[in-house]
């Protein structure tokens, strides 16, 4: 008979044991983690140059986070496209820099522009209000417009 008592303690503990009610989380693998490409928000905060003229094509530097591979820049009037300033490419730099190829035609209209950020897949998006200014164009000997790629 003790023999048995202790078998069906043992049984008892056992069943315990196996009907423990606190949920099992699991463990989450850091490594899968991609820099840049957490979904996070994207925050465009400022660009360098902050503004150009009419009638050039230049490289802006857009500072922010969330940037990711794939990310797209574009310059928005009143937060809508306009023909005026197109992007030509946007390069990702790192998840706080992009550099967005930029052409702002003779029509452009002389305004602050937002620069809005589109993640890789087209899910998230980060706009910086009025950071980027298209001044009108003028020419002169130290008026000349600026062209680099």
């Amino acid at each position: 008979m003790p023999r048995l008592r202790a078998l069906l303690a043992a049984l008892s503990l056992a069943t315990l044991a196996a009907c423990d009610s606190s949920p099992s989380v699991p463990e989450i693998d850091p490594s899968f983690a991609k820099p840049g490409n957490g979904g996070g928000p994207i925050k465009v905060e400022a660009t360098d140059p902050t503004g150009a003229p009419q009638d050039t094509t230049l490289d802006v530097r857009i500072f922010g986070s969330g940037f990711e591979p794939g990310s797209r820049a574009n310059f928005l009037l009143d937060s809508l496209p306009t023909p005026g300033v197109r992007t030509n490419r946007t390069s990702f730099v790192s998840p706080t820099e992009l550099v967005a190829n930029i052409t702002i035609e003779l029509t452009a209209v002389v305004d602050l522009y937002d620069v809005e950020v589109t993640s890789g897949n087209g899910r998230r998006r980060g706009i910086g209000t009025e950071m980027f200014s298209v001044v009108e164009k003028t020419t002169g000997p130290d008026h000349g417009n600026v062209i680099t790629t």
